[in-house]
């Protein structure tokens, strides 16, 4: 009775450290919105993934999630230490190196929590009701001009709890709104589904980012080719409903939200060439890719050093260029287009370790099973809109970006458990002792 009454107590207690790391996972996505904050997270994950791999590096090192994080960081990792010879400031690079290794061990701390099948619906749980919060904030904002929080909106466009200063509401939930799909997807039924998946498009729509719009274009895109067969076997007034509403869509944004009207005129204004293309956004990204052409010729092999397109641009500007030609310059923080930067930055090394870490992804979402396939679906959908090459990108060795795309990364594989139960049972009896 003794032992019994022991071993329950020590289960309970792994039970509840674990659950104690999911939070830690899930708290940072609920600091994105406020600035550097989310670094605290990440730092005490990083120092957790030192000591999970130093004590059971022996059990890790044979995880198929592990060796696939491994071979993911080390073709994006090594190419930014590879740039630091030709830098054109060396001190920027080393920073960006050595701060990216604390991803690699906060995702060694994922892997080993989300070793167990409870904790990873836990977390998506958390996120979906995140996500969900999010999306009532920012209509509330839409109507009222405040949100909960009592943040006003910044002119036009909805920023929710980015603060009226940031325009990351629209990237940043264009990209992770899968996550919010799925959760609904798997609890509720197809109408809801449908409702969110609207609610968000509207909300991204508002936030005015173009690019958050075909990020999410692209995730609703996978997402319903993932579900075809799901989507078959609906009732035919929910398929009609759902087409009809997305066609609407983007009409009732047009005429609701000035900030989507603004911009959309503004986009059909560029390709049309009644808006000035020297005086339009797309104008100044022609520039700052040509500099980025430039830049790419003189540095081909390793480049200019991971966020050193900055420091680079004015030895590379096109004559009559918009940003050096303003007194003072305003020279572009990055090159606005992932395979650009990653090519300007790193070289084609960097080019090259970028499609390897994309390969290793995919190929292991190929060969997964389909209980696996159905864990990694929210966050390999957000990678298809992250890594989406057609699109213009937030810089991706940036404080904001390289969080979420290497928390994503993380959680991917994660729930890369080929081993099933088995492996969670491990860690779960383990993760106590950690």
């Amino acid at each position: 009775m003794i032992e019994t009454t022991a071993s329950e107590a020590s289960h309970s207690k792994a039970g509840t450290v674990q659950y104690a790391g999911v939070l830690l996972i899930f708290s940072c996505i609920v600091l994105l919105p406020f600035h550097r904050l989310v670094e605290i997270p990440v730092l005490v994950m990083a120092a957790a993934g030192i000591v999970v791999l130093v004590r059971h590096r022996a059990e890790l090192l044979l995880w198929p999630q592990m060796i696939t994080l491994s071979l993911v960081f080390a073709a994006m990792w090594l190419p930014i230490v590879i740039s630091l010879p030709d830098a054109i400031n060396p001190e920027r690079t080393a920073v960006v190196a050595i701060n990216h290794l604390r991803f690699f061990f906060s995702a060694v701390f994922m892997i080993w929590v989300l070793a167990d099948a409870r904790a990873r619906s836990f977390l998506l749980t958390l996120v979906g009701c995140l996500l969900a919060f999010w999306l009532i904030d920012a209509g509330v904002q839409a109507l009222f001009g405040v949100d909960l929080l009592g943040r006003e909106k910044a002119g036009a466009h909805i920023s929710g709890l980015y603060g009226p200063t940031s325009r990351k509401l629209g990237t940043t939930l264009g990209v992770i709104a899968p996550l919010l799909w799925v959760f609904v997807q798997r609890r509720f039924n197809a109408w809801l589904l449908l409702a969110v998946m609207l609610a968000s498009a509207l909300v991204v729509m508002a936030a005015g980012a173009r690019a958050g719009w075909l990020s999410l274009l692209v995730c609703a895109c996978v997402f319903v080719w993932l579900n075809r067969g799901y989507i078959r076997g609906l009732q035919p007034g929910l398929l009609v409903s759902a087409a009809l509403l997305v066609f609407l869509l983007p009409v009732f944004a047009y005429f609701t939200s000035p900030t989507f009207q603004a911009r959309l005129d503004e986009s059909v204004g560029e390709l049309s060439g009644q808006v000035a293309i020297q005086s339009s956004p797309l104008g100044h990204r022609a520039y700052i890719w040509k500099g980025a052409a430039l830049m790419i010729a003189d540095n081909p092999i390793n480049g200019v050093g991971a966020r050193g397109f900055r420091y680079a641009f004015a030895d590379y500007a096109a004559p009559g260029d918009p940003f050096v030609a303003q007194v003072p310059p305003v020279l572009p923080m990055h090159s606005h287009q992932l395979l650009v930067e990653i090519t300007v930055e790193t070289g084609l090394i960097g080019l090259v370790g970028l499609l390897l870490a994309l390969g290793v992804m995919l190929r292991s979402a190929w060969l997964a099973s389909p209980q696996v396939r159905a864990e990694i679906t929210p966050y390999g959908i957000a990678l298809c809109a992250a890594f989406f090459p057609l699109n213009t990108h937030l810089a991706i060795y940036s404080a904001h970006w390289s969080q979420i795309v290497w928390w994503l990364i993380g959680v991917f594989c994660a729930c890369l458990c080929a081993a099933g139960a088995s492996v969670g049972r491990a860690a779960s009896n383990q993760y106590g002792r950690a």
